[in-house]
């Protein structure tokens, strides 16, 4: 295994830059920037693939789109109980204030 090559695998690609900074400007915008992690979920089929060059294009972003908005719907579901607990920490904790 190589793990080098999970820092430079990007460089391999000679259209990086113009990935990257497409890259970029979709994350600066609101709603699109979940996308980004459709992305990181391309690379990731990719790389699984065993692409020499695993970085996707921005060519479908509603696909990119779809997978991003899965991974973030998946950590909102993990997490609840998460914010279940800590919500219900807090309540405990001001109900407790106010009795004093």
């Amino acid at each position: 295994m190589n793990f080098g090559k999970s820092f430079t695998y990007m460089f391999d690609d000679e259209n990086w830059i113009s990935k990257f900074l497409v890259g970029i400007l979709i994350s600066m915008v609101p709603i699109l920037n979940i996308a980004w992690a459709g992305y990181g979920i391309g690379i990731m089929r990719n790389m699984a693939r065993g692409m020499v060059k695993p970085l996707p294009s921005w060519d479908n972003l509603g696909e990119k789109f779809k997978d991003g908005l899965f991974i973030f719907l998946a950590s909102i579901v993990y997490l609840l109980p998460v914010f279940i607990v800590a919500e219900s920490a807090l309540l405990w904790h001001l109900l407790w204030a106010m009795r004093v």
